[in-house]
């Protein structure tokens, strides 16, 4: 299980035209294997089916409703056990 935890993002200006985030996933850190479009810009939480064990890394980005996508959010790691 990996949470994206949107309450903290309160930075700059809120955005009237979020249309979702995509969670990249990898057992390397900085190489995604997989790339999870997460369509709801509420989203307060995700779960991630079927890893494996060992480590896990993630990165998350933000895109608007012209498909724009955010720079990454800073990576983050767990180890499935």
């Amino acid at each position: 299980y990996y949470g994206l935890d949107t309450s903290g993002w309160g930075y700059g200006s809120p955005l009237t035209d979020l249309a979702g985030y995509k969670m990249h996933v990898g057992s390397q850190p900085g190489v995604w294997d997989k790339v999870i479009d997460v369509p709801d810009p509420g989203a307060a939480g995700y779960v991630i089916e079927g890893l494996t064990s060992g480590p896990k890394y993630f990165m998350v980005t933000a895109y608007d409703t012209a498909g724009n996508q955010s720079g990454p959010s800073n990576q983050a790691s767990k180890i499935i056990p």
